[in-house]
């Protein structure tokens, strides 16, 4: 088996992840050739969903939504600070969105390009079907993000500002004062 795991190449990794449980940290440099059905067996053997939540880009697809969720519903719990979970959520909602606004384009480019009809509603079904695992995953996860948001306690005096200048950065910190933000206006 360690000989195997040495062998790991963009070929092979799909094959190997079905025979032998390989952690996530030893996988991550193959993420661009995982299939759907890797990514859903490492959520399903991964031991903490912290990992597969800090992951979630690498391993995104309708599958290990799916799993996360179950594996909620199954009473495992999140053990990530409130400020990544809230930054794991910011995520969904974007990839939410996204999709949500290029569902028709593309949709139609995919039929045009197939043959026709048939082709459009798969893809339609396809996108819908991974737009519902999303906003379920998504709802799971709001609602532990409000019970940690319960949970702190923090006296803080006005104002509070977050600061940025004009750089790439930018977006990290728009991301952190909208965090910031839901902590602040629950706790003060």
């Amino acid at each position: 088996m360690v000989s195997r795991y040495r062998d790991l190449t963009n070929e092979n990794i799909n094959i190997l992840i079905k025979e032998f449980i390989i952690p996530y940290s030893h996988l991550k440099q193959f993420k661009e050739h995982l299939n759907d059905e890797s990514k859903a067996r490492i959520a399903s053997y991964e031991e903490k969903l912290d990992t597969i939540l800090w992951y979630s880009e690498d391993l995104q697809c309708s599958d290990v939504d799916d799993i996360i969720s179950e594996r909620l519903q199954n009473g495992e719990q999140i053990t990530l600070p409130y400020g990544k979970l809230m930054e794991r959520l910011l995520l969904l909602r974007t990839l939410l969105n996204n999709e949500n606004e290029t569902t028709t384009f593309e949709n139609y480019e995919h039929g045009r390009e197939r043959g026709g009809r048939r082709q459009i509603t798969r893809n339609v079904h396809d996108q819908h079907s991974t737009q519902l695992s999303k906003r379920k995953l998504y709802s799971d996860l709001l609602l532990i993000a409000e019970v940690q948001l319960e949970k702190i306690k923090l006296p803080l005096e006005s104002p509070v500002a977050v600061m940025g200048d004009a750089s790439d950065s930018m977006e990290v910190a728009i991301r952190t004062a909208t965090i910031l933000a839901s902590l602040l206006t629950a706790v003060c």
